[in-house]
């Protein structure tokens, strides 16, 4: 969009998605996440009232090959949303106390070149643990107008 609304993301998330494939990290699709009905309730997106915020996941595919995977690991999601940037979450099922899930900030500005997004997805992946992650937390609000942001997301629009 031009002037003092939205850009479209997806054409970032898309250039990401590449650069994950790239580092053997497949990819089985997005997720709109901010219309998610069953968004996590500690997630700042869960608002009913940010549910237009732009949130996308990228599904991965064969995220149980890498050694963060563990035995109780159900699946795996890298993230970008206009408030928390870039996350990880994967979901596991310790048995008899139902799905668990784990959504970590990967310690990026809010819009990185998407190399270096690829490249921190890959070395979480090659860890079991990891100095970065931190529980995800909310760095603006998405109902502030950011000229910068727009400006950033703006550079991936295909020409």
């Amino acid at each position: 969009m031009t002037g003092r609304g939205p850009t479209d993301h997806i054409p970032y998330i898309q250039v990401v998605v590449g650069e994950l494939e790239a580092l053997d990290i497949r990819t089985s699709g997005l997720v709109d996440r901010a219309r998610d009905p069953y968004f996590p309730s500690w997630h700042p997106l869960h608002d009913a009232s940010l549910q237009d915020s732009r949130a996308t996941a990228i599904i991965i595919s064969n995220w149980a090959a890498w050694p963060w995977c563990e035995n109780d690991d159900m699946d795996a999601e890298v993230m970008w949303d206009e408030e928390c940037g870039w996350t990880v979450r994967k979901s596991s099922d310790p048995g008899s106390h139902g799905m668990t899930y784990v959504h970590w900030d990967l310690g990026l500005v809010l819009v990185p070149d998407p190399t270096v997004v690829a490249l921190r997805v890959e070395e979480i992946f090659n860890t079991k643990g990891n100095a970065y992650l931190a529980h995800a937390h909310r760095r603006r609000d998405a109902a502030s107008y950011d000229p910068q942001l727009e400006m950033t997301l703006a550079y991936y629009r295909p020409t």
